[in-house]
C-alpha cells in the first residue's frame, strides 16, 4: 500500500460534482453528485460496471470532457478549482503535474513518431531534460516501466510493438515529470499478470518515494484490493460506497458491492465447467486439433528471425476446453493464428478437424477449415463492420459457407440472438449503440453461426468489467454444454482460466513449460515460471485474508 497522507489537506478534492452530456433532444446524466476526496501519497481507486462513470470523473480532472459535457461542482486541486478553469491553467497542469494513463495504447500514442522521441518529448516540454539527456532519461524511463530492451525500441514505432508494449510505454510517459497525481485509467488491462505487477509496483513506490497520489480508474477487482488504500464504488454515475480497500472484497456493505466482489475471479474460484470423464471413447476420440512441433519464425529488422513458437505439442479432443497461458510474446497468439489457418508453420505438423496441412490450405480446405473452427477475438469493436447492423454481421459467415436461404438465415439469427440471451430488438442495431459486454455475445453468436466444432477465443474478455465479464464466461459454459463445443482459450488472466477450462498449457519464450488439469498446474506448479505466474494473480491474497 502506498504512504499515507503528508498533510491534513487533500491533494484533490471532489464535491457535488455532476456531468451532464448534452444532446439535441436531451441529456445523459453520467456523473450524480459525487463527492470524495484523495490525500496526497494516496491512492483511491473508482469501481463499477461499464457505464457507472469511472472513466468521466477521470477525464474532469484532466479537463479532457467532451465539449458538449456540463460540469456542476467542485474538483480542487492542490487548493486551485478545475471546474472553469481556463484551458491555459489546465495545460500548466497536465502533464507535469497531473497525468494520465489511458486504456487505449493506440489512442494515446503518435503513429508517426518513435516511441524513444515521444518520452523525450515529454520531458522537453516540461524543462526536464534536452538533447543527448533527453534521450538518455527516456531509455531510463521505458526500461522502469517494463520495456525490454529499450535502448534498441527507441526508434521503433507504435504500430511495432504490441498492445502490452505499447501500454508500458503510455505508462513511462506519464511517470516521466513524476507528477503529483496520476489518473490511471486501466493502466495494466493490457498486460499480463507479472508485467502488470512489475508496473504497479513501479507506481506504488513512485507514490511512496515521492509521495505523488493515484487515482486508480478500473474493472479490476483484485488490482484495486491489492494495490488501493481506498475503494469508491460507483453504480448509475453515484457513489453508494467508499471503503478501505482490504475490507472491499470480503466486507462490503452494499448489495451492489457485494454483487461485483462476488463476480471478480480468483485462483481460488471454483471452475464453472467440469472435467471430461475419461473413458476409452474419449481418449480413442480423434483430436479436432493436434500439433506435434509445430515452429514459427519471423524475420526482424536488420536482419536475423525471431522464434516465436518453439516445437508445440498441442491436442484438443471433442468437448475439451484447453487453456493456453502466458505472458506477451510468449507465443499464444501466434498459436491461435497457425490453428485458424491465418498463419503457417515453418515446421511440425498441424491437423485441424481432420484436415492435414495440405488438405486446409487449398479452396475447398479452408472454406472447411472456416466452417469448423471460429474465432472470438478480444475486442469486439474492431471485429465487427461499424457500417453494418448485428444482423448482417451474424449473417456474414451464414453466407459465406453454407446454401442457406434469406429466410433460413433470418431465422438462425433470431436463433443465435436468444441463444447467447440478447433481445431480438438488436438484431438491427449498429455496433456503436451496444456496450462491450453486448458487443462480444454479438462476435459470439457470430462465431456460432455454422455450428463449429471449436472456437478460438484470444482474451475474448480482458476489455470487460467484472460483472459483464463473469455473464460471458458463464455463457461460455453455458454453451459448451449445449453444443458440445471444444475451446482452445488464449489468456494471460490465470484466474479466467481456472474458470472455464479444464486443462491448461503454459508457454514461455514460445515453448512449453508446463501442461495439465488446471486445477493441478494451478493448486501445485511445478515449474518456477508457473509458480511466479499463479504468485502474481490480484485479488487472491486479500480474500485469503479472511
Amino acid at each position: 500500500m502506498s504512504a499515507a497522507a503528508q498533510t491534513d489537506q487533500p491533494l484533490l478534492e471532489i464535491r457535488d460534482l455532476t456531468v451532464d452530456y448534452r444532446r439535441p433532444g436531451g441529456s445523459t446524466q453520467a456523473v450524480r453528485g459525487v463527492s470524495f476526496q484523495v490525500a496526497r501519497g494516496e491512492t483511491v481507486a473508482l469501481v463499477g460496471e461499464s457505464g457507472s462513470g469511472k472513466t468521466t470523473i477521470g477525464r474532469a480532472v484532466l479537463g479532457l470532457h467532451h465539449r458538449n459535457a456540463q460540469i456542476t461542482g467542485s474538483i480542487r486541486f492542490s487548493g486551485t478549482e478545475l471546474v472553469g478553469l481556463a484551458e491555459a491553467g489546465l495545460r500548466r497542469l497536465r502533464g507535469r503535474r497531473i497525468a494520465l494513463i489511458p486504456q487505449d495504447p493506440l489512442a494515446g500514442l503518435n503513429p508517426v513518431h518513435p516511441i524513444g522521441e515521444q518520452v523525450s518529448e515529454s520531458l522537453r516540454t516540461h524543462g526536464l531534460a534536452t538533447g543527448a539527456e533527453a534521450r538518455r532519461q527516456a531509455v531510463q524511463i521505458l526500461e522502469r516501466a517494463g520495456l525490454d530492451d529499450a535502448a534498441n525500441r527507441y526508434y521503433s514505432y507504435p504500430h511495432q510493438l504490441s498492445g502490452g508494449q505499447r501500454q508500458r510505454v503510455l505508462i513511462g510517459i506519464a511517470l516521466a515529470a513524476e507528477p503529483d497525481l496520476i489518473v490511471a485509467d486501466e493502466p495494466t488491462s493490457a498486460l499480463d499478470v507479472t508485467v502488470q505487477r512489475r508496473i504497479l509496483d513501479h507506481i506504488e513506490e513512485l507514490v511512496t518515494q515521492s509521495g505523488t497520489s493515484l487515482l486508480l480508474v478500473t474493472h479490476d477487482l483484485g488490482v484495486a484490493a491489492d494495490r488501493a488504500d481506498r475503494v469508491v464504488v460507483l453504480q448509475h454515475g453515484q457513489v453508494v460506497e467508499q471503503l478501505p480497500a482490504a475490507d472491499f472484497l470480503n466486507s462490503a456493505e452494499h448489495p451492489y458491492s457485494q454483487r461485483l466482489a462476488a463476480a471478480a475471479p480468483t485462483i481460488d474460484s471454483e471452475p464453472l465447467v467440469t472435467q471430461l470423464p475419461q473413458t476409452q471413447e474419449n481418449d480413442a476420440a480423434q483430436p479436432l486439433v493436434r500439433a506435434q512441433g509445430l515452429t514459427k519464425t519471423f524475420p526482424v529488422s536488420g536482419g536475423g528471425s525471431v522464434t516465436a513458437v518453439d516445437a508445440v505439442d498441442l491436442t484438443l479432443r471433442p468437448g475439451q476446453s484447453l487453456g493456453v497461458v502466458g505472458e506477451s510474446g510468449s507465443g499464444k497468439t501466434t498459436v491461435a493464428r497457425m490453428i485458424l489457418g491465418l498463419s503457417d508453420p515453418d515446421a511440425g505438423s498441424l491437423t485441424l478437424a481432420g484436415l492435414g496441412h495440405q488438405d486446409y490450405r487449398s479452396r475447398s480446405g479452408r472454406k472447411e477449415l472456416r466452417r469448423l473452427i471460429r474465432p472470438v477475438f478480444q475486442d469486439p469493436y474492431s471485429s465487427l463492420d461499424p457500417a453494418h447492423s448485428v444482423a448482417t454481421s451474424i449473417a456474414e459467415p451464414l453466407r459465406a459457407l453454407t446454401t442457406l436461404s434469406r429466410s433460413e438465415r433470418q431465422r438462425r439469427v433470431t436463433e443465435l440472438l436468444e441463444q447467447v440471451h440478447l433481445p431480438s430488438a438488436a438484431a438491427g442495431r449498429k455496433p456503436y449503440e451496444l456496450s462491450g459486454g453486448q458487443l462480444q455475445r454479438v462476435a459470439i453468436a457470430r462465431a456460432l453461426a455454422v455450428r463449429p466444432k471449436v472456437l478460438v477465443c484470444d482474451e475474448p474478455v480482458s476489455s470487460l468489467d467484472v460483472s459483464v465479464q463473469d455473464q460471458i464466461l458463464r455463457l461460455l459454459a453455458e454453451l459448451r454444454e449445449a453444443e458440445g463445443l471444444s475451446y482452445l482459450f488464449i489468456s494471460h488472466d490465470l484466474a479466467v482460466v481456472r474458470q472455464v477450462c479444464t486443462e491448461v498449457v503454459v508457454m514461455r519464450h514460445g515453448q512449453v513449460v508446463e501442461r495439465g488439469a488446471t486445477r493441478e498446474v494451478f493448486a501445485a506448479p511445478e515449474h518456477e515460471y508457473t509458480r511466479e505466474l499463479v504468485a502474481a494473480i490480484p485479488g487472491s491474497r486479500v480474500r485469503q485474508q479472511v
